[in-house]
């Protein structure tokens, strides 16, 4: 059995700034990289994301 994964990514850049199996809100992803991306640097609002599904 396979889990689903989820990546977040910077819309800026499209670094991967993080890859999580468990759900966890945005502000408890972000919150290591104190709310910027780890690629480019740039700040990095949680309201400002999208969701969007691929199935791998």
């Amino acid at each position: 059995m396979s889990f689903p994964s989820i990546e977040i990514v910077c819309e800026k850049c499209g670094g991967r700034i993080n890859r999580i199996i468990n759900v966890k809100s945005l502000k408890d992803v972000l919150r290591p990289f104190s709310g910027r991306c780890n690629t480019c640097g740039v700040s990095l609002n949680p309201s400002d994301f999208e969701l969007h599904m691929e199935k791998a």
